[in-house]
């Protein structure tokens, strides 16, 4: 259906379009799709879903031009086509009454016409006031999407509405659908004239409502209020991106009742607090003097450090001070000398090595004091060169005197009296060379004495033949030693002492680490032996470490009496008694399965295997590269077996192999064997344990003999290593804790801490000042919360005391108490033998010991 409404929408349309008149006056509304481009040509497409007008072109091929009606309100419109479309099924129905409408509606033509003029100067008013208001309102309007209709020449349209119903009533015959068609566009023209009336008429009301709206406008807003530019102003609350609080003659300040937090990129930089200001971000100072600082406290960890490596400087520096209280560990810097507080000063090399220590002695640590001021005082020290002189100037009974210096003395000289040769001192630098002194001889009666020192200054023993009257004696020099021999006729015969040259002296020489010691150093096993051995002083004991894949200080042991070194890592000990006379035992530390020991033969340096471990398998079974030469088994498949090396194999000399030994492994010799394995096993030592025990009683399976029986018990009248109780308190719960050894300490008669007659250990808790402890006066232990520590020896020992057993060499559960000893990681040096009776009872193979009233702990063997 059409509607020749197009005037609603002139403000919206080209006057270009307008005055071609190229869409014919007539809008199609809601048209079937598909429709012929005869149809189409020049119209205007309403389409009221999208509220969308779309115009053709003359050929009714393409939209020359699109309207948006969104703003507008097409209720009218629809209202309309809603009635047309009744009005339509009732034109279809009776043709005839078409006819009498075509013909009223020319007679109304005439009359709408006149109404559609009157209608357009109104709506033409409407529309310059319309104009008006919109731009008197401005932005402050709401747009009017009215949409004005002019209708043009409505006269024009109505007489092509003449036309066409002439037409149609030529051809409604035959064409009375199309008839009513066109009479529906007629009659949608007169409801949608009516229509666009009252658009109209709205505008015009909304037109003046706008006019009194702008009429009634608040006035403008009084600004008196506002800050102007360069006036002082004071805000209550100020939020700003940037905020300069620059002040020209001066000072700028916030005040706050708060905290005032500078946030820089939604981190906190700095806090203002009333208790001062917080930093919470790393400070560049860049560079600048930081003037009149008070105290600076840093947290625990914290450090100070310069730009790099020694360039940091502080000066004007008073004192160093470990703590606030007192001046104990402390360095003050006065003007000419520096005070320094300690118990102890520790000097260490780069590695963390002593170097120096300063205590109750000076301990260089085997290290040269060069440049010593010569001095006579006996309150000074002196040096060598001093000593010497002092020697050579002695008179010893008569003017004795060394007349002589020998220097750099190699291999093995002999000198003689009478070419002059004599008062020598002689400094030895060979390679265990012997030095002979003939000297002394019969009938020459006018030498009536003479004097030598002999300073072997190598790591290699040496030897001097000292002679008398044609005799002679050899005496050996020890490394690194002096040896002073002085004769006279009235004596008959050489006189000598031994010493250690000082600069090579152990500060402690009952106990020498193995690599403290110098000597000349060998490849053969054997031979490094005997010179660290003749190295170290008398009567000593020298703890070392075996490895075969270390420098060659630590390459000590030997397989048995052979150039080989033991392949495993092992511990030695060795006992001096004097130059030639020592013993020692090594054990492995590899965790083979087996723990291996050696014996040293002292005279040849040579060290001889034991296996602690019975092994009994099958010979497949056996690796005999894990075990040294001469290792017996008893196999399980081939009877008894021995190690041995293989000297004769092609590319595998020195290979430990494994073989039956001859004559053992027959079968008429089974017997023997198992006898053999049942005395073996009877001959085997056995360890027994025990803590405070007052007797002993132990099962020993061999009736045919008694065993060898060695106690060993803890001496506690020394300091306990290693030793420590754990103490379970079942009533409060107070004391429960480990408690570790303090020393040999008991408390006395008086209450009082002691440690002389004191044979006991006192044991600390770990964490608080309680101790078990032995007091003398009651014979038993106690525990106590202490009231002096135990170092205060004289002072009162106990604030609270709880009383616990008896006379145990070891503290022992008493009452509520548990008490616990570690006794596994006591060192066996801790342990001394005991003499004490041994009983046997034959009858039931026996072995009895009593200690006659005491509770000791140690350990029994059984061999």
């Amino acid at each position: 259906m059409a509607i020749a409404l197009f005037d609603k929408f002139l403000n919206t349309v080209p006057q270009t379009v307008l005055e071609g008149k190229d869409i014919s006056m007539v809008i199609m509304v809601d048209p079937p799709e598909g429709l012929p481009p005869p149809f189409l040509s020049g119209k205007g497409i309403l389409d009221t879903s999208l509220q969308m007008i779309s115009v053709y072109d003359d050929a009714g091929t393409s939209i020359i031009h699109e309207f948006d009606l969104k703003g507008s309100d097409l209720t009218p419109i629809n209202e309309a086509i809603e009635a047309l479309d009744g009005r339509v099924d009732t034109l279809e129905a009776d043709n005839t009454q078409n006819k009498s409408d075509i013909a009223s509606i020319k007679v109304d033509v005439t009359s709408l016409g006149q109404s559609v003029g009157v209608n357009a100067s109104a709506i033409s008013d409407n529309a310059k006031s319309i104009g008006d208001v919109k731009t008197t309102a401005d932005a402050n309007t709401v747009s009017i999407n009215t949409i004005t209709i002019d209708l043009g020449n409505v006269k024009s349209t109505a007489d092509a509405a003449d036309a066409l119903s002439k037409t149609n009533e030529t051809a409604i015959s035959n064409l009375g659908q199309t008839v009513g068609q066109q009479d529906t566009q007629i009659k949608a023209n007169a409801s949608e004239i009516a229509a666009v009336k009252t658009t109209a008429n709205a505008a015009d009301t909304l037109s003046k409502e706008n006019k009194t709206r702008l009429d009634n406008l608040p006035p403008s807003p009084d600004l008196s209020g506002y800050a102007k530019l360069g006036e002082d102003v004071n805000f209550s609350q100020v939020t700003a991106k940037d905020l300069d609080l620059s002040a020209k003659d001066g000072n700028a300040s916030i005040t706050n009742d708060h905290n005032i937090n500078i946030t820089i990129d939604g981190n906190i930089n700095a806090a203002f607090k009333s208790s001062g200001m917080r930093l919470l971000k790393p400070v560049d100072g860049n560079g600048q003097t930081q003037n009149h600082l008070g105290d600076v406290h840093l947290n625990n960890g914290k450090k100070i450090f310069g730009a790099d490596t020694g360039v940091l400087e502080i000066r004007n520096l008073g004192s160093i001070k470990r703590n606030n209280s007192n001046d104990s560990n402390s360095v003050t810097l006065g003007d000419g000398s520096n005070t320094y507080k300690s118990n102890g000063h520790i000097f260490n090399d780069n590695s963390g090595s002593e170097i120096f220590f300063i205590g109750n002695n000076i301990n260089v640590n085997n290290r040269v004091l060069q440049n010593v001021k010569k001095s006579d005082s006996n309150n000074y020290a002196t040096n060598l060169g001093h000593i010497k002189e002092l020697i050579a100037s002695s008179s010893g009974g008569g003017a004795i005197e060394f007349k002589k210096v020998k220097s750099n003395v190699t291999g093995s000289p002999t000198y003689y009296y009478h070419n002059g040769d004599n008062h020598l001192y002689i400094e030895y630098t060979g390679d265990g060379g012997i030095i002979a002194l003939d000297t002394m001889r019969s009938g020459v009666e006018d030498q009536v004495e003479d004097m030598v020192v002999v300073h072997n200054t190598t790591d290699t023993e040496c030897s001097i033949r000292l002679f008398f009257n044609g005799s002679s004696v050899t005496h050996a020099v020890p490394p690194r030693s002096f040896l002073q021999g002085w004769t006279n006729r009235v004596i008959g015969e050489w006189v000598t002492v031994t010493s250690k040259d000082p600069d090579h002296v152990i500060d402690e020489q009952l106990v020498v680490k193995s690599t403290d010691l110098s000597w000349a150093l060998s490849s053969d096993p054997r031979t490094n032996t005997q010179r660290m051995i003749a190295s170290a002083p008398p009567v000593c004991t020298i703890i070392g470490r075996h490895s075969p894949s270390d420098s060659t200080k630590e390459k000590i042991v030997s397989v048995g009496d052979s150039n080989r070194l033991e392949s495993q890592v092992s511990i030695f000990v060795i006992n001096k008694q004097s130059t030639g006379h020592a013993t020692g035992i090594c054990s492995s530390e590899e965790s083979s399965g087996k723990t291996w020991s050696r014996i040293l033969d002292g005279k040849r340096g040579a060290w001889f295997t034991n296996d602690t471990a019975n092994s009994r398998m099958a010979s497949s079974e056996i690796d005999p590269s894990l075990y040294p030469e001469e290792q017996i088994f008893f196999t399980t498949d081939k009877g008894i077996m021995e190690t041995y090396v293989d000297l004769d194999a092609p590319g595998e000399v020195g290979v430990i192999k494994l073989r039956q030994l001859t004559g053992y492994n027959v079968p008429k010799n089974e017997a023997d064997i198992a006898a053999l394995e049942v005395q073996t096993e009877k001959n085997r030592s056995v360890t027994h344990t025990f803590i405070n025990e007052g007797s002993l009683s132990y099962d020993w399976p061999d009736s045919e003999r008694k065993p060898l029986v060695e106690v060993l018990v803890l001496n506690t009248s020394q300091t306990i290593n290693n030793s420590s109780v754990t103490v379970t308190d079942n009533d409060t719960h107070k004391y429960s804790g480990k408690y570790n050894t303090v020393g040999s300490v008991a408390i006395n008669s008086l209450g009082n801490w002691a440690n002389v007659y004191t044979y006991h250990n006192a044991y600390k808790h770990d964490s608080n000042n309680y101790y078990v402890v032995f007091n003398q006066s009651n014979s038993s232990w106690q525990l106590i919360e202490a009231a002096n520590p135990h170092t205060s020896i004289g002072q009162h020992a106990a604030s609270v005391t709880v009383q616990l057993g008896g006379q145990s060499s070891l503290p022992e559960s008493f009452g509520s108490y548990t008490i616990d000893p570690d006794f596994d990681d006591i060192d066996s040096l801790e342990f001394i033998t005991a003499e004490v009776p041994i009983q046997y009872d034959d009858v039931n193979s026996k072995v009895i010991i009593n200690f006659n009233g005491a509770k000791p702990s140690g350990y029994v063997v059984l061999k």
